[in-house]
């Protein structure tokens, strides 16, 4: 997959840690633009074993606009632009946006996806943690 910077991405971004947040959103969902400086803040905060990146569906298609939203936020983690294999593999599975999923070392999704945004801005990164740490529970 293509990050928005042009890098090319494959699985071994999951390699190196014992879980990875995977933030999955679209630029015309008022929800995930919201959240996205609770992330980026979040992203500072977590313990070396746990990663984050996110999956703009459109970001293909709006790739300017998608730029614009991540560096209002100031969110220095990786994020990938939609693809014909995320799709298959992940995106088609998506019931709605934001939806945030939990990844392994080996690729495996951990537990169920966390549809929508945590309820209160105050409480983004708290509600994150806190399924960081059960899907972590659930690795070991």
């Amino acid at each position: 997959a293509e990050s928005m910077d042009g890098k090319q991405v494959t699985a071994d971004v999951f390699a190196d840690y014992d879980l990875t947040m995977v933030n999955i959103w679209a630029t015309w969902c008022s929800p995930c633009v919201d959240e996205m400086p609770e992330l980026a803040k979040l992203y500072d905060q977590l313990p070396e074993n746990v990663n984050m990146i996110s999956i703009c569906i459109d970001g293909a298609d709006y790739p300017d606009t998608a730029k614009e939203i991540l560096s209002t936020a100031n969110a220095k983690f990786i994020t990938l632009m939609g693809n014909d294999e995320l799709d298959t593999r992940i995106l088609d599975n998506i019931q709605g946006y934001p939806t945030t999923i939990f990844v392994d070392n080996a690729g495996q999704v951990i537990g169920a996806p966390k549809v929508g945004a945590p309820g209160s801005k105050e409480k983004i990164a708290d509600e994150y943690m806190s399924l960081i740490n059960d899907r972590l529970s659930q690795i070991k």
